[in-house]
């Protein structure tokens, strides 16, 4: 785990730019404590700051093949690298270190940008081949690992942090005032490229870019696609489901450093906890919980799986008196403003796990998006199929008795669908919020938001449509925005076995009577772990880790403004005037 940055000239590399490439480096210490340079041409700077995980004493980077004709520098895991390792030997190449970044350097001999295709990891990486005077870089295709990049006069810079390329290579960033208002009315951004400052875009999950003397381009390799092609039963489907996950988290526990998993009492993380013991003996648990007495505390059960499935249990507490602290500590390593109040929480957690001497934490990030875990937007994307099944029934019928005969076999989805209908209900998130905040904004009329119907015109069933925009937006712009960046924070990395691209393809490829089940949320997932986790986990209510919101209020009525010169009434207020404060001085 790392953090990279580097410089594509179409003219040559000043040595002032190289100068502020090791201020970066210096900048962002906390994402690489142990290892750090910048290597240079005449048409390319890159830069790299290393967080040892794998191949501790030789891993240091750029990393170079063969002949020494091309470089790399990594941030991110290649998890099943051991076995492309063997693969790459066979054919002849010689590997100098033992990490695992060192096996994208010989695939791309192998294959160029196809070898992409072959990694199963969360990763951003650059590829400078001198001989073709070319930049490869590529994002992970789920978007675990950020990228960052901006054109400058004469060529392209890019980095892992959006404030590295602001602060060093932009005289005049331009707010888009756009994103702010959207970021604060949905808590994180709604936009897949662009970010709030606008010369400054994101390589998108699945992506990749060439730059050399003729240009840049960019590229797209991998998108969740839903195939419902797979033709074999339901059994076959659950059995290598459930091999698939395993698979998963097996290999997110190699690691030559500490390693734990980050258990809540929910399905997601226990699943992780129980595959991960089914072939290791050592495994390691942290669970934490707030002072005091919470409906969002699951200590008590996360602490009966651990006796049950002999796994070493670290109970750890947070304490509202630092929520203070806590909240001005992580807002400051924020690179865009996401007002999840979980984040909080999340930075108590991650500081407290680097306590305990970890630096590696597997979490339940990713299976709600791909098992449909939301009850709530369950019930949305229900409402919306039964509209649209009403729609093209009626079309097609128009005796009146068959009408009647046709809402009453479905009087249960009618019943439910009149008690719950909310025909704006992504629209009117947190929207009295912005209706009360006067700021003058440019467009200050515009509450629009995004345009969800673009979801729900490319999907075949209108759950796919919600999830689709949940794994697409708030999975990548939200949570694994979150664990990169307070993770990262503290020198930690974040692994998310639910994120694993294999399974994701797996599961996206079987029909929809197989993988969802209307009005029961996960339920083949906990078809699948029947036999893994304990029933009172698998059926158990679900709850989310957010902090009581007394604290919370306590924040917002403390809070004094920086930024904004208006009231401010909510907690996205508060982080977004605080983020802008901070990072546009």
């Amino acid at each position: 785990m790392c953090g990279i940055s580097g410089i594509f000239k179409y003219t040559q590399i000043t040595e002032e730019e190289i100068s502020k490439l090791h201020l970066i480096n210096s900048q962002m210490r906390y994402r690489g404590p142990d290892d750090s340079d910048v290597w240079n041409t005449n048409k390319v700077a890159l830069a790299q700051v290393r967080l040892s995980i794998i191949g501790l004493e030789n891993g240091h980077q750029p990393i170079f093949n063969e002949t020494k004709s091309i470089a790399l520098i990594c941030n991110g895991e290649i998890y099943n690298y051991k076995e492309l390792k063997d693969e790459l030997i066979k054919k002849g190449h010689v590997f100098y270190t033992e990490t695992d970044s060192e096996v994208i350097l010989h695939l791309y001999e192998e294959k160029d940008v196809d070898c992409l295709n072959d990694l199963r990891g969360m990763f951003a990486f650059a590829i400078y081949d001198i001989n073709k005077e070319q930049l490869f870089i590529a994002r992970d295709k789920v978007g675990k690992k950020p990228l960052y990049y901006s054109e400058i006069p004469c060529g392209l810079v890019f980095s892992s942090e959006l404030k590295a390329i602001k602060n060093n290579f932009l005289s005049n960033p331009e707010l888009d005032e756009k994103i702010i208002k959207n970021t604060m009315r949905y808590s994180y951004s709604v936009e897949i490229s662009n970010t709030y400052i606008k010369q400054i875009k994101r390589i998108e999950p699945g992506e990749y870019v060439i730059i050399n003397n003729n240009g840049f381009k960019k590229s797209k390799y991998w998108k969740k696609l839903n195939s419902y092609n797979f033709d074999g039963s339901y059994q076959e489907a659950k059995n290598k489901t459930l091999e698939i996950l395993t698979e998963s988290v097996q290999l997110r526990l190699r690691s030559d450093v500490p390693i734990a998993i980050l258990l809540s009492g929910g399905i997601d993380s226990s699943a992780i906890a129980c595959l991960a013991r089914e072939t290791n003996d050592n495994i390691h648990a942290i669970t934490v919980g707030y002072e005091g007495v919470h409906d969002c505390d699951e200590r008590e059960i996360a602490k009966q799986l651990c006796k049950e499935k002999n796994i070493t249990w670290h109970n750890l507490e947070l304490n509202q008196k630092d929520y203070k602290n806590y909240f001005d500590e992580y807002v400051s390593y924020l690179d865009e403003p996401v007002c999840d109040v979980a984040a909080i929480a999340q930075w108590g957690i991650y500081k407290k796990a680097k306590e305990e001497g970890f630096t590696v934490l597997l979490c339940g990030n990713g299976g709600d998006e791909i098992f449909y875990g939301y009850p709530a937007h369950n019930q949305t994307a229900e409402n919306i199929q039964f509209i649209e099944d009403a729609k093209n029934f009626l079309w097609q019928r128009r005796k009146l008795s068959k009408w009647v005969k046709y809402f009453w076999r479905n009087k249960t989805k009618l019943k439910s669908f009149i008690e719950t209908y909310n025909p704006y209900y992504f629209d009117n998130l947190f929207i009295k919020d912005m209706r009360e905040f006067s700021y003058n904004w440019s467009d200050n009329n515009d509450l629009s938001g995004f345009c969800f119907e673009k979801f729900l015109n490319s999907e075949k069933y209108a759950i796919d449509a919600v999830y689709s925009y949940l794994f697409n937006i708030w999975l990548i712009n939200n949570c694994y925005f979150l664990s990169d960046k307070l993770g990262m924070a503290h020198s930690l990395e974040l692994r998310a076995p639910f994120a694993d691209s294999k399974l994701i393809d797996f599961v996206s490829s079987l029909p929809m009577n197989y993988r969802y089940k209307e009005g029961h949320p996960k339920y083949f997932l906990k078809e699948i772990l029947n036999e893994v986790v304990p029933d009172y986990i698998l059926w158990g209510n679900k709850k989310g880790f957010t902090p009581p919101y007394e604290i919370i209020n306590e924040l917002i009525k403390n809070y004094n403004n920086k930024y904004f010169d208006v009231k401010l009434n909510s907690y996205n207020q508060i982080l977004i005037d605080k983020f802008l404060s901070l990072n546009l001085k």
